[in-house]
């Protein structure tokens, strides 16, 4: 099975705008702390929940405890062949297990012609009810269960299947409606198809015909033939019910190995079952991965089993230990590379499944009478008791983990370790899964990380496994494969959900490319997880401005406390990258402000058209009408200003001219750079902070030092103190 595409609404985090989430085989989700992203695994739970019948109150999961707006979960999914099989053996043995009217022979040849039907033509009449399937969650009443049905999709019709009963619509009141039988259906038809088909039925007479011309969608059948009080039913059954009529039906012995490789002493089965066992069976989750193991007594079964939906703290050491004993040789080779792989990951430490013997000791009292005849009184005899001590020897399975011959215990290694060992379980251990990973690697360093990317990639095209992993480290994003990377957003109106792909998709060719190329560096990845973004131009600025954030942070001096707010200062590598990067922020619903160097303003380096004008201007205002447009009432101000701009010569330089705005027209400039989200110092950084000329390459270094040396003496250089309250203004205002 795989997951095809999420959509919710007033679920949780998530308001009343419906977001759609699209998965393909490795799926990456980012985005801020508190956005929900976790959300997608609770409402896929929820799912799971429902459909293996456990009741779950509902009042939980509204957004914002609004019960008046009953949320909504739609997962569409997408069977392999072994689960269309099953599904098939289903539809199959419910037809087989039909009773028709008539007398007895006319029951026993329509039921002869439902077996020649089922044996030669079911891929035939079933397919189109299991190719695409979405399962729906929707809220009526607030204390109750939510109610749980399915849809299935052909082309752009659907039809809607409730506990087994299928229709064009839902019914509206459970119980109020009329039934037709699956397998009546199928004959019904046939029998109006083919004439010889009611003689054979009535009379007896004539040879069952090759039906290979019959055509015949059930999909559609009940698509045009229901309605609100009128649905074909796919009755479930019991196992032990259907064996005693239909001792040798091979389609029944199929479904029955199947349910029971999942759930052994599951008793029945409907076809909404059948899709929660099929989901039950097929999504493995990481639960508290980072709790060390815990070591199990006596094991009742040592095989592996597919069952396995969790990897914890809790059942490592079971899951390793069936592996290990497992009879099946390619899962014992999995096995064996999960401890290959922890072994070149943690520089030579091995992993052990190991078998001690552990004792313990139970108290048990006992009745006793004493003897003594003293102990007589009236006829009755005085009782005690004994307290009486047993040993019992079991064997205790646990996990050890050796470097150079020497044990490690487990209290002494790191939650890293601890957390390896569920992922390579997780990533190795699994085939055929949709694997759910929360923060996966959160406690390993980043080249950890990157072969941990690389492990995930390698269970999606070895394992045929399904990836769906949140996450907030920039090493586990992979910067070629953003179709399937989600970002996560807050808004006033619950969570925003933003494809990366698309989202950057109306960019020009050349400019996509440039992004990719930016994504390379995990520091501009980094902005996937951040509440906002500060952008400036070069490794002076983003020094100085972090230095003196954790200065006034650290002595309560009220300044924007950029990192507690989950924003960060991003170095864009010069004020012509700006434009790209403000487009990208801008695309990604991503909060932002950029600080600007005096000359990006001051200095007219472009020529923009306006209108039918050729303008020269700035490179700030050239990325303003880029990325925003400028008003109509600043655009005239441009205009009027090119008159007024100054040409200057360059010392030492005959052949350069520049050009140069006057100062008078800073302040009018400015209010057009604050409109649009910009901060422009007075002089470039460097000049703030009173650095003498420097070359290019030492300036990130003087500048450090220079602003050591002033907030050593408590002293903020009044244009950066102007700087910090802009940016804890727009901090504020995203907040």
């Amino acid at each position: 099975m795989q997951i095809i595409q999420l959509k919710l609404k007033n679920f949780l985090s998530f308001g009343n705008s419906e977001q759609t989430i699209d998965f393909s085989e490795f799926n990456t989700i980012v985005g801020p702390n508190d956005t929900g992203k976790t959300n997608i695994f609770r409402a896929i739970n929820l799912i799971h929940l429902l459909l293996n019948e456990r009741v779950t109150p509902s009042e939980s999961y509204y957004h914002n405890k609004n019960f008046e707006k009953p949320f909504h979960i739609e997962l569409k999914i997408k069977l392999n062949k072994e689960e269309k099989n099953a599904i098939r053996n289903y539809f199959i043995s419910t037809c087989l297990n039909r009773e028709f009217s008539g007398t007895n022979e006319v029951k026993m040849r329509s039921e002869k012609i439902i077996e020649t039907i089922m044996s030669k033509y079911s891929h035939k009449l079933f397919d189109e009810l299991y190719e695409e399937i979405t399962i729906v969650v929707t809220t009526s009443r607030v204390n109750h269960p939510p109610d749980i049905f399915l849809k299935i999709h052909k082309n752009d019709k659907i039809i809607n299947c409730d506990y087994g009963d299928f229709g064009k619509n839902r019914p509206a009141k459970r119980g109020g409606y009329s039934l037709s039988a699956l397998a009546q259906v199928i004959l019904t038809d046939i029998a109006n198809s083919f004439s010889v088909i009611n003689n054979i039925i009535e009379h007896g007479k004539g040879k069952i015909p090759k039906l290979d011309e019959w055509e015949f969608s059930l999909f559609d059948y009940i698509y045009d033939n229901t309605n609100a009080k009128n649905f074909v039913s796919v009755g479930g059954f019991r196992f032990d019910d259907y064996e005693s009529r239909h001792e040798n039906n091979n389609s029944f012995l199929r479904l029955r190995e199947f349910v029971e490789k999942i759930v052994p002493d599951q008793e029945s089965v409907s076809f909404q079952t059948l899709i929660g066992l099929i989901l039950r069976n097929s999504i493995v989750r990481t639960i508290d991965i980072r709790s060390r193991p815990k070591s199990i007594l006596n094991p009742r079964d040592l095989e592996y089993q597919n069952e396995m939906i969790s990897i914890s703290g809790e059942n490592i050491v079971k899951i390793l230990m069936s592996m290990q004993h497992s009879k099946n040789p390619d899962i014992k080779s999995c096995y064996q590379t999960i401890q290959k792989n922890f072994k070149i990951l943690t520089k030579n430490i091995e992993l052990e499944i190991t078998l001690e013997p552990k004792i313990s000791k139970t108290q048990s009292k006992e009745l006793m009478e004493y003897s003594d005849d003293s102990t007589y009184i009236d006829n009755r005899q005085t009782l005690g008791t004994l307290t009486k001590e047993k040993e019992t020897i079991n064997q205790e399975f646990g996990i050890q983990l050796v470097k150079n011959k020497i044990p490690i215990p487990l209290e002494f290694a790191s939650s890293g370790t601890m957390e390896l060992i569920s992922l390579l379980t997780a990533l190795i251990g699994q085939k055929n899964k949709v694997i759910l990973l929360d923060e996966p690697a959160l406690n390993l360093h980043s080249i950890l990380q990157r072969r941990v990317l690389q492990l995930i990639q390698e269970a999606v095209t070895k394992n045929n496994n399904q990836v769906i992993m949140i996450t907030h480290s920039p090493y586990l994003v992979n910067p070629e494969k953003i179709r399937n990377l989600w970002k996560f957003s807050p808004s006033k109106s619950g969570t925003k959900v933003i494809n990366v792909n698309q989202a950057l998709g109306d960019f020009n060719e050349n400019d996509q490319k440039k992004t990719i190329q930016r994504l390379h560096n995990s520091e501009v990845r980094a902005i996937l997880f951040q509440h906002g973004v500060i952008f400036v131009e070069g490794p002076s600025d983003k020094m100085v401005l972090e230095k003196i954030d954790r200065h006034m942070t650290d002595n309560n001096l009220k300044g924007p406390n950029i990192e507690e707010h989950e924003w960060m200062v991003l170095d864009v590598g010069g004020k012509d990258s700006m434009p790209l990067f403000i487009n990208m922020a801008k695309r990604l619903k991503l909060p932002h402000t950029s600080i600007m160097d005096f000359d990006s303003l001051m200095q007219c380096t472009r020529r923009i058209k306006l209108e039918k004008d050729d303008v020269r201007t700035s490179s700030i205002i050239g990325y303003i009408e880029k990325t925003d447009g400028l008003s109509k009432q600043e655009q005239n101000l441009i205009k009027k200003l090119e008159n007024k701009i100054i040409k200057t010569q360059k010392k030492n330089n005959e052949n350069r001219i520049q050009f140069w705005y006057p100062d008078e027209a800073l302040k009018q400039l400015n209010k057009i750079t604050l409109a649009h989200n910009m901060y422009v110092l007075t002089k470039d950084l460097e000049n703030a902070i009173r650095i003498i000329a420097t070359p290019r390459d030492s300036k990130p270094l003087k500048a450090l030092e220079q602003i050591n040396d002033l907030l050593s003496q408590n002293k903020i250089p009044s244009e950066l103190k102007n700087t910090m309250k802009f940016i804890k203004t727009k901090i504020k205002t995203r907040k």
